[in-house]
């Protein structure tokens, strides 16, 4: 908790929050320099969640503690959510089915191969 103090009060003071995601943070995102790219509420742990979603643009949080660790946010930008119509969204809900279904398909697949199977543990 220290040293996330420390780090804290460096990026208040103008280092460069990249770098020191960089160089001290364990997240695999730390090679981006912490960059987690956008995300959607129901995405992160709630903590983190709502601490993310309560900065503006640019602004820097407090200290987030998660089951995962210690976490410092900085807000770079922000999308609105896009809602889409039904034509924008047909094909990603096929492609989505599809795949469901096909999952479906393997699972039982399996399922059958297994029960035909004479299987001994040794």
């Amino acid at each position: 908790m220290a040293k996330t103090r420390e780090l804290l009060k460096q990026i208040k003071d103008g280092a460069d929050f990249a770098t020191l995601a960089k160089a001290n943070s364990s997240c695999p995102s730390a090679q981006k320099g912490g960059d987690l790219g956008f995300f959607s509420r129901g995405r992160m742990v709630p903590a983190f969640e709502k601490a993310a979603f309560e900065l503006k643009v640019g602004q820097v949080s407090d200290i987030v503690e998660t089951q995962f660790g210690y976490h410092i946010i900085k807000l770079t930008d922000r999308k609105d959510a896009v809602v889409k119509t039904f034509e924008q969204a047909k094909d990603d809900i096929i492609k989505m089915l599809a795949q469901k279904k096909q999952g479906e398909l393997v699972k039982e697949y399996i399922d059958s191969l297994k029960a035909k199977a004479n299987i001994a543990y040794l």
